[in-house]
C-alpha cells in the first residue's frame, strides 16, 4: 500500500511538472501582447495557409497531424530546451514558433518536389539524432540522367549552438550512382539515398567543423 500510495503521488507530481511546462491558454494571450512573440505567431499562420494551399490532401493530412502533436506537446519539449540554457519563456517560445514557421514554410515550398518523387528526384532527409540532413535532388534532363543536388546539414551541438554545411552539384546518374569530382558519391537504392564523401571533400572548408552530409537518406513524407 506504500509503494502505490509513493507511486501515485509520484504520478500527479509528474502530471503537475509537465501542466507546469506546457503553454496556457492565459500565458498564450499575454504573450500575444509582446510583438516579437505576436510577429511569430503570425508567421506561423501564413505558412500553415501556404501548406493548405499547395500540398495535395494526402500529404497536407499527414502534415495537420504533426502540426496537431506539435501544439499539443511538441512545442513545449522545444521550447523547455531553449530554457533549460537561460532562455526566458517567452523568448524561448517566440522562438520555436519562428523556427516552426520557418519548417512549415518548407514544406510548402517543396510540395512541387515532394509530389513528384520518383526514387531519384525527390526530396531526402537524414534522421541521424543530432544530425538533420536535406537532400533534394531534381531532374535537369531526365532522357540524359543528369540531375541537380542541393544538400544541407547540421551538427547540433545544443540548442543554441548548431554548425551547418551545405553541397551543390550536378552531374548524371549511371545505374543508380552519382558521383561528383570534387568527392561525393551518391547512391539511389529504391527506397533510400546513401551519400558517401572524401576525406578531402570533408576538409574542404565547405561544411562546419564535424559536419558531414554522409549517411543514410530516406524520401520525405
Amino acid at each position: 500500500m506504500k509503494i502505490r500510495r509513493i507511486l501515485a503521488a509520484a504520478a500527479v507530481l509528474a502530471a503537475l511538472a509537465s501542466a507546469a511546462l506546457a503553454l496556457s491558454d492565459a500565458e498564450y494571450r499575454r504573450f500575444m501582447k509582446d510583438p516579437g512573440f505576436r510577429a511569430a505567431d503570425k508567421e506561423l499562420g501564413a505558412a500553415w495557409n501556404k501548406v493548405k494551399k499547395q500540398t495535395s490532401p494526402e500529404r497536407f493530412e499527414t502534415i495537420r497531424k504533426e502540426q496537431r502533436e506539435w501544439v499539443s506537446s511538441g512545442r513545449d519539449r522545444e521550447a523547455d530546451e531553449y530554457i533549460k540554457v537561460g532562455y526566458a519563456r517567452d523568448e524561448a517560445y517566440t522562438l520555436v514558433t519562428r523556427l516552426r514557421a520557418e519548417w512549415l514554410q518548407s514544406r510548402a515550398e517543396l510540395a512541387a518536389l515532394l509530389e513528384s518523387a520518383d526514387g531519384v528526384q525527390g526530396v531526402y532527409e537524414r534522421r541521424t539524432v543530432g544530425e538533420p540532413g536535406t537532400l533534394k535532388v531534381r531532374w535537369i534532363d531526365k532522357d540524359a540522367g543528369t540531375i541537380s543536388v542541393d544538400a544541407e546539414a547540421g551538427l547540433v551541438l545544443n540548442p543554441v549552438n548548431v554548425r551547418s554545411g551545405s553541397y551543390q552539384g550536378q552531374g548524371a546518374v549511371k545505374r543508380g550512382v552519382f558521383t561528383d569530382p570534387v568527392g561525393v558519391t551518391i547512391r539511389f537504392n529504391g527506397d533510400s539515398v546513401t551519400v558517401e564523401t572524401t576525406d578531402a571533400f570533408k576538409m574542404n572548408g565547405e561544411m562546419g567543423m564535424g559536419v558531414t552530409i554522409d549517411g543514410r537518406y530516406v524520401p520525405m513524407e
